[in-house]
């Protein structure tokens, strides 16, 4: 912009300015008024549309004079009111307000009910000005409200006209933009138990909700309660359900069983709609039949009219006993019933008859056929009753023998175990009750009986396995009555042990019915009784008891022993054993055990030779002192022998200590040169290898009175206890230790200690990635160090610098050792390890080893270094002249000076200095 343009631009600004001042200034010289007539009422802020029930924003009405400028001295108020809107509907809210500036404001007008195309007017001393046109939604869905709901309905039938349920606001404006599921339920004021059915959900549309196959399965009195969620329930109002056309028959009086003959109590059946309800304007007949017959038929009146929706049945009758009959009721055009089943019994007994009856018999043996009978009432029904069987007119003496009174079943009654014991022509009699009727049968006749009994005449009482019967087996035979009988008498064992088996001729005929067996033995001893059978199921006998012996003694079994056993300690469980003679009795004989297997000098201790009682000979003496692996054996005296199954004795309680390395002496206040092992054993000298416990260690001889140092305890394990780490305070002659485990104490053999020396004493880190640790060959005056990773890792190359007290301690000649875990490749390698005592680097001991990078034995890549790998090994020893003191201390605090890497071949520290772990190195004097 040049500078012609900017004074443009000012000059029309400050023109602009000027102009209402101007305006102003002409008006009052030339003393002209304002035209109120000329005045305008207009809405400057229009409502906007908004929701029922809520503000419709800020709303502002200006008046306004001829000039169209706002008339601010003006005075009095600014009324608002509905200039367009659905019928009934009213503006809510503060609908006056007076002017000021010229304006008038109205911030909480709301209209309640929704619509579209609402026109708001404003007034103001007879100016009118009206808005433009807003809307207003309804609010949130807030409640249901039945829109059509029933009237009267029939059972099973749809409500008509179809119920229709509407979703609205809290201003009860219908929610259109509602959407979700109603619920109808029915509300049963009597409890009828009547249900809903039909799809008793529906789907809110525009707010509505149709249900248009709702039905009621019972008559009564009725509301439908409506339900959605978070949404306040409506009810319709009552309704009432009437019955449909009765077209099914139901029994609800049912027919009682009764006696042939009688009455079956009141009958009742009712017309019925689909759903059970009572038709008590039914027309029209009821005919019964009965169902389920089988010949039978139905007496009585069986036809009858309905009255109010029953027909009744007072007269009706069956004479034909039976069970499970049934009524099958009738009625045109409606759908049959048929009631619950009933029964008629017989009436009292009028006949009886034989149905069978014998024709001839054997004395004591039932009748065949069996005799039995029928009973009838008087219209032929098999009806029951107790039957009484006697013999007409027997020879004295003769009854008849069994049961002879039974009841009848279906009207019958058999006799199935009667029997007369005399040879004869007999007739039987069967009478009802005490005397009611009775009936003859015809004659039969009754011939002898066949052996009835068998007893032993001789029988033994002892006898030897394998060897005869004295004195021989006797038998007699009589029939029932006493008389010999004939037949084929058996011998065999009634009781017996398992899997005996009696020898010898075992079955004869009888002769004048008697008949004896010899030549009879068993194998097996034990207790028997012997059974004398006739025929194949006849009569039997048992004898008394027969006591079979064993023989001489044969066979020898271990049947215990133990599997395991305690030196000194008598075996568990006691070895038993069992003698048996040639046919496997339990039998008596002398036992003798013996070592079959042992280690070498065990001697089996105890009574090793028994008798036996029973055939068992049970060895609770026995013992083993020795430790180790056996197996036993038995001997019967003049028979057989047996070996039993192996088993391990362990040693017994620690009962003595021997040092089975003897302490090695040193100089004093230094580690022992040779170690210390105690062994633990038993009373019989077998190691205690499971033995449990701590042995402590002291000085036994001390003849300089010196303190004994280090770790004075250690737990057995496989009957050992080593110490490794002690020290004598004092130089002298003839030491001893003294090992005790609980009571039992041992001492060593005696060793010297010398003097003082000064020597290094190094204590091992317990923590960091990398950790320089004491290796096994170092000496008092030579300390071998590895650094060992402590975890798997990864890298390329490592080293240290270490501040050292080099007037204490140097770098050996050979003082470093390269590892394997990163091959520092062939000469020249690359690893190196420099302790300066003098120049920049003084003191400092400067270790590093790394994978060849290139040339002979490079390494191309990282390497993998497991956990325990020793990384390099380095060889300290003592500078001349070392005094007490400290060397390096890793353990208390971090070193000042000191730094450590494991790097990879890209230069990425795998572990740095805070993850090496340098233990404490301190030189002891004299």
């Amino acid at each position: 912009m040049n500078s012609h343009s900017m004074i443009r631009e000012q000059t029309t600004l400050r023109f602009k300015n000027l102009l209402p001042a101007l305006f102003v200034g002409l008006a009052v010289l030339v003393g002209c008024g304002e035209d109120e007539s000329k005045r305008t009422l207009s809405f400057t802020t229009q409502p906007a549309d908004g929701t029922a029930g809520q503000a419709l924003g800020s709303i502002q009405v200006t008046l306004r004079n001829g000039d169209n400028q706002a008339v601010t001295d003006a005075k009095g108020e600014v009324e608002l009111s509905l200039y367009v809107g659905p019928e009934g509907t009213t503006l809510e809210g503060t609908l006056r307000q007076p002017l000021s500036n010229g304006q008038a404001t109205f911030t909480d007008v709301s209209v309640p009910k929704s619509g579209a195309g609402y026109v708001l007017k404003a007034t103001h001393e007879g100016k009118e000005a009206v808005s433009a046109p807003f809307a207003v939604v309804h609010g949130a869905a807030s409640a249901l409200q039945v829109v059509t709901g029933p009237s009267e309905a029939t059972v099973g039938q749809p409500i008509a006209p179809t119920v229709q349920v509407r979703v609205v606001d809290a201003r009860g404006n219908l929610a259109t933009g509602a959407t979700g599921e109603l619920t109808a339920t029915l509300v049963d004021p009597a409890s009828t138990g009547a249900q809903i059915l039909g799809t008793r959900t529906a789907t809110v549309s525009k707010g509505l909700a149709s249900f248009s196959n709702l039905t009621v399965d019972k008559t009564g009195d009725f509301t439908l309660r409506f339900s959605g969620a978070s949404l306040t329930a409506a009810e319709s109002t009552s309704f009432k359900v009437k019955p449909g056309k009765g077209m099914w028959l139901a029994f609800t009086g049912e027919p009682s069983s009764a006696t042939a003959g009688e009455s079956l109590g009141t009958v009742k059946v009712e017309a019925r709609d689909l759903h059970g309800n009572l038709d008590d304007d039914a027309s029209g007949e009821v005919q019964l039949r009965l169902g389920n017959a089988s010949g039978a038929s139905l007496s009585g009146t069986a036809r009858t009219a309905f009255v109010k929706g029953v027909a009744t049945f007072a007269d009706l009758e069956v004479v034909k006993a039976g069970s499970a009959y049934t009524l099958e009721a009738n009625s045109a055009q409606r759908v049959p019933a048929t009631s619950k089943e009933f029964d008629i019994a017989a009436g009292a007994a009028a006949k009886v008859t034989f149905t069978s009856a014998p024709s001839s018999a054997t004395a004591g043996t039932g009748f065949s056929p069996a005799p039995a009978v029928h009973v009838e009432d008087a219209y032929g029904n098999a009806t029951n009753g107790t039957v009484t069987l006697e013999l007409v007119s027997p020879p004295t003496g003769v009854t008849l023998v069994g049961t002879t009174q039974a009841s009848t079943t279906a009207g019958d009654a058999s006799f199935s175990d009667v029997t007369v014991q005399k040879v004869g022509t007999y007739t039987l009699r069967a009478t009802l009750g005490a005397s009611g009727p009775s009936a003859t049968s015809g004659t039969f006749t009754v011939a002898a009986a066949p052996a009835a009994s068998v007893e032993f005449t001789s029988a033994p009482t002892t006898a030897v396995a394998g060897q005869d019967f004295e004195p021989a087996v006797g038998v007699r035979v009589t029939d029932a009555f006493g008389n010999p009988a004939s037949g084929t008498v058996t011998i065999a064992l009634a009781t017996s042990p398992a899997t005996a088996v009696l020898l010898g001729t075992t079955q004869a005929a009888t002769t004048e019915g008697q008949v004896s067996f010899a030549g009879l033995s068993l194998r097996k001893a034990g207790s028997y009784t012997l059974q004398a059978t006739v025929g194949a199921s006849g009569p039997s006998a048992t004898s008394g008891t027969l006591d079979v012996s064993a023989a001489a003694a044969k066979t020898v079994t271990l049947t215990a022993g133990p599997t395991g056993a305690v030196a000194g300690e008598a075996l568990s469980p006691a070895v038993t054993v069992v003698t048996e003679d040639a046919f496997g009795n339990l039998a008596s004989g002398t036992v003798r055990i013996e070592l079959a297997n042992a280690p070498a000098g065990a001697t089996l201790r105890g009574a090793t030779e028994l008798a036996t009682t029973n055939g068992t000979a049970t060895f609770s003496e026995l013992s083993l002192e020795k430790a180790g692996d056996y197996a036993l054996r038995s001997v019967v005296v003049g028979g057989d022998n047996a070996t039993g199954n192996a088993f391990t004795v362990v040693h017994a309680a620690p009962a003595q200590l021997t040092f089975v390395t003897q302490p090695l002496g040193g100089p004093s206040n230094l580690k022992l040169d040779r170690s210390p092992v105690v062994e633990i054993a038993d009373a019989f000298g077998n190691v205690a290898s499971t033995a449990s416990g701590t042995v402590s260690i002291a000085l036994g001889n001390n003849p300089s009175g010196a303190e004994l140092t280090g770790t004075l305890t250690a737990a057995a394990a496989n009957g050992r206890a080593a110490f490794s780490d002690l020290q004598v305070s004092k130089e002298g002659a003839g030491y001893t230790l003294r090992a005790t485990l609980d009571e039992v104490t041992e001492d060593s053999a005696s060793f010297d200690v010398g003097a003082a020396i000064t020597a290094f004493v190094y204590t091992d880190p317990t923590q960091g990635d990398l950790r320089l640790v004491r290796n096994a060959a170092s000496t008092h005056t030579q300390l071998v160090l590895d650094l060992v990773a402590a975890r798997e890792l990864t890298g390329f190359g490592v080293g240290f610098n270490l501040p050292v007290d080099v007037t204490r301690a140097r770098l050996a000649a050979d003082g470093f050792v390269p590892g394997a875990a990163l091959p520092p490749g062939r000469n020249p390698m690359a690893a190196k390890a420099v302790l300066p005592a003098s120049g920049p680097m003084q003191g400092v001991l400067v270790t590093a080893q790394s994978q060849k990078a290139d040339g002979a034995g490079s390494m191309p890549i990282d390497s993998t270094i497991a956990a325990g790998s020793v990384l390099y090994t380095l060889k300290l020893e003592l500078a001349p002249g070392a005094t007490p003191g400290t060397v390096f201390d890793g353990l208390e605090a971090a070193i000042p000076q000191f730094n450590g890497v494991l790097r990879t071949r890209a230069g990425v520290d795998v572990v740095s200095r805070n993850g090496f772990g340098i233990g404490r190195l301190t030189v002891i004097g004299p």
